[in-house]
């Protein structure tokens, strides 16, 4: 796979450019290098509204439904999305459209309107969305584990901000907030899919040429410091309890190609249905419905994800089992089948990945925008392949400690067992 071509305009727009004519669609991905981790306690929440907010009116789609009406016209697959790090803006159409959606991308991240009845119509629908998101344990227990990772600092902080800070949004906070954030200096242009590089460009040169907002908020670091086994409990009336086990990592800038053997050991762990927990957990004890295992990284922190959720009388257990696992992990080498098994699963994943226009935008803009290493995804594979069992045990040894475990868990009462000393034994 050939690597994208990557532009830097006068403004210091970045445009990344990867052309194949295997695909049938095209994408067009407009990343902000803003989220959560730019607000502060007033502001929690508003990178998250202004994403709702530009489809609600910009200088040349004034209205939702023109906007709506624009999209429908070119067939587009649309949406976006916030993160800690980065907010996201995309339509995926065909090749003959591209220019419609280069000029629909720009209108609505270079020129949002705000207009004051959409603020306050979108708001209540983003405090609804606060509801849903509180009212679903095994959603909101996210939030838990990032607050019991993190505490008081924007990446112990929910994304879609609290109640009080989205009541407490005028649109003036929103319009300096969004001017203070939004620049051609800290935003990508991702397109992916089948298109001319040359009228991709001249279209991208005519529809951000007004996009020279030099204003740029630079974050500040995510504050991490390896403790003593930290713990959350938020009784709620569930039917059964949530929990996510996280194990602090470091962030993507100190992991660097560490990243690689982490994800095999991720891999051994959780991907697939052959993999250690899903097999326990779930083949041959049945002591539970569903399982996430993930490893989460951002450029400055870190950390590996268990997740799972099990009734109160079996939680104990599924606590034990876990641990035994990851204890395994620390004492034995994984073996040269069950290593090939995973990495191929990962493989699988990654290439898969390069099949459709939108996975290849977001693929090379995460790379550029967040990992900062333009890597195809057949060079990974190569970097995953080359894994040693010896790294992963290493890798066990030095991040599956007491210290560096958090849990958090949604449950109907409180346990009746010590979950310290559970996790004194790995």
């Amino acid at each position: 796979m050939k690597t994208p071509k990557i532009i830097k305009l006068p403004s210091g727009l970045k445009v990344i450019l990867y052309s194949s004519e295997q695909l049938t669609t095209v994408t067009v991905l407009a990343l902000v290098k803003n989220g959560a981790d730019y607000e502060n306690t007033q502001t929690n929440g508003v990178s998250h509204f202004i994403e709702h907010l530009v489809f609600k009116g910009s200088k040349n789609f004034p209205t939702p439904s023109k906007l709506a009406i624009e999209l429908d016209k070119i067939g587009a697959d649309y949406n976006a999305f916030t993160s800690y790090e980065y907010t996201g803006y995309y339509i995926k159409t065909f090749p003959e459209y591209l220019t419609k959606a280069i000029e629909i991308i720009s209108d609505i991240v270079i020129s949002p309107l705000f207009p004051e009845e959409e603020i306050e119509k979108e708001r209540k629908v983003v405090l609804e969305e606060i509801k849903y998101y509180q009212d679903t344990p095994t959603k909101f227990v996210h939030h838990l584990i990032q607050e019991t990772l993190y505490g008081n600092q924007p990446a112990g902080r929910d994304i879609l901000g609290t109640r009080e800070t989205i009541k407490s949004l005028s649109k003036a906070k929103i319009l300096n907030f969004y001017n203070n954030h939004y620049s051609s200096k800290n935003t990508t242009i991702v397109i992916a899919g089948n298109f001319s590089s040359k009228k991709a460009i001249t279209s991208i040169e005519k529809n951000f040429s007004k996009f020279t907002r030099s204003a740029v908020v630079k974050k500040i670091p995510a504050k991490t410091k390896v403790k003593d086994f930290n713990y959350a409990i938020l009784k709620k009336d569930v039917k059964q309890g949530h929990l996510v086990l996280a194990f602090q990592a470091d962030g993507i800038e100190k992991l660097k190609n560490t990243r690689f053997p982490f994800g095999v050991l991720t891999s051994v762990l959780g991907y697939g249905f052959s993999s250690r927990m899903f097999k326990l957990l779930r083949d041959e004890l049945g002591v539970t419905y569903y399982l996430n295992v993930g490893l989460n990284l951002f450029t400055d922190r870190g950390y590996l994800q268990i997740q799972t959720g099990s009734d109160l009388p079996r939680l104990e257990k599924v606590l034990n089992l876990i641990t035994r696992e990851i204890k395994k992990l620390k004492t034995e080498k994984v073996g040269k089948d069950e290593l090939e098994k995973s990495q191929a699963v990962l493989e699988n994943y990654l290439l898969m990945s390069s099949e459709t226009s939108d996975s290849l935008a977001f693929f090379w803009g995460f790379s550029c925008v967040i990992e900062k290493q333009m890597l195809s995804p057949k060079e990974i594979v190569k970097k995953i392949k080359s894994v040693k069992s010896e790294e992963i045990l290493n890798l066990a040894n030095q991040y599956f400690t007491p210290e560096r475990a958090n849990l958090a868990l949604i449950l109907p009462e409180k346990p009746r067992f010590d979950i310290k000393k559970i996790f004194d034994k790995i």
